[in-house]
């Protein structure tokens, strides 16, 4: 319905580590055994006496295909919508198939990334989405003075990559003409997790986002690469295993994928530490 275009989005309703329940529509919180804590269902929070009911007479085993995970950045506004559109429907009176509702998100969402259209609004308002963090390029210039070679692997094509990029560093230091001089590798479309598996070549591409030639050899500075696989990384660099420290924010495509095929260090982002911390902090006397 047309009425979903101004449903409120309140980006603060869901965070990593929740779990959908696809058969009844709610969204809970469960511990390493897997009791569940709070659930809500729509935006309402449900009753100590209902979760008993639901979830604490009987052990719920997460692998189920009933259940889905809320386990990365991408997929916080797909609870956050599901939660929205359940209330919508539900207060309209109408019959919602919970299962069907969060199909139909997931593969919408999946269509907006494939297609380009999240992208081309993005690109269109870059203010208006990406934080710049002012300390951003003086760490990398702490890196830079201190030995280390950076590189950049990610599975944003080069159109996108260089607008948020340019955004991120725009005259940041004068010492650096734009951000790819930060890097000494720039590599684009790198396909993760499929980079950690595969044996994909290595492409070099133009400043238009053109494929020149396959890649082969030590790769240079300032120029553009495309695709690839870890292998081929690590000999063209002549750097292996733990001598890399991979920094990345998604637990699947980053961190579990190059544990199990590599033993390179990671690290992985966890933006809400910042808000979970500021919390402990200001709770400490309670």
């Amino acid at each position: 319905p047309e009425e979903i275009h101004r449903l409120d989005f309140d980006p603060s309703f869901a965070v990593r580590g929740l779990v959908v329940d696809r058969r009844l529509g709610n969204i809970f919180k469960a511990d390493r055994y897997g009791h569940v804590g709070r659930v809500y269902h729509g935006r309402t929070v449900m009753s100590r006496e209902e979760r008993h009911r639901l979830y604490r007479l009987e052990r719920i085993r997460l692998s189920s295909p009933r259940y889905a995970w809320i386990d990365t950045l991408f997929a916080l506004p797909e609870a956050v919508m599901y939660s929205a559109m359940i209330d919508f429907f539900e207060k309209r009176g109408d019959t919602v198939r919970f299962g069907k509702l969060w199909q139909d998100i997931r593969e919408c969402i999946d269509e907006a990334h494939r297609d380009e259209s999240m992208k081309r609004v993005i690109k269109a308002n870059l203010g208006d989405y990406i934080v710049k963090d002012p300390e951003l390029a003086p760490t990398l210039h702490k890196f830079r003075s201190s030995g280390k070679r950076l590189f950049l692997l990610t599975n944003s094509a080069w159109d996108y990559t260089d607008a948020v990029m340019t955004h991120l560093f725009a005259a940041a230091l004068p010492a650096y003409p734009n951000w790819r001089s930060y890097f000494d590798i720039v590599i684009v479309a790198g396909s993760k997790p499929a980079f950690f598996t595969d044996r994909n070549p290595f492409l070099e591409i133009d400043a238009a986002g053109n494929v020149k030639s396959e890649h082969t050899g030590p790769f240079a500075r300032g120029r553009i690469y495309q695709g690839g696989n870890i292998h081929g990384f690590e000999d063209a660099v002549g750097v292996r295993g733990d001598h890399v420290l991979y920094i990345g924010d998604h637990i699947y495509g980053d961190m579990l994928r190059a544990k199990k095929s590599s033993v390179w260090r990671t690290a992985m982002v966890l933006q809400e530490l910042e808000a979970e911390l500021t919390a402990v902090e200001n709770n400490k006397d309670r």
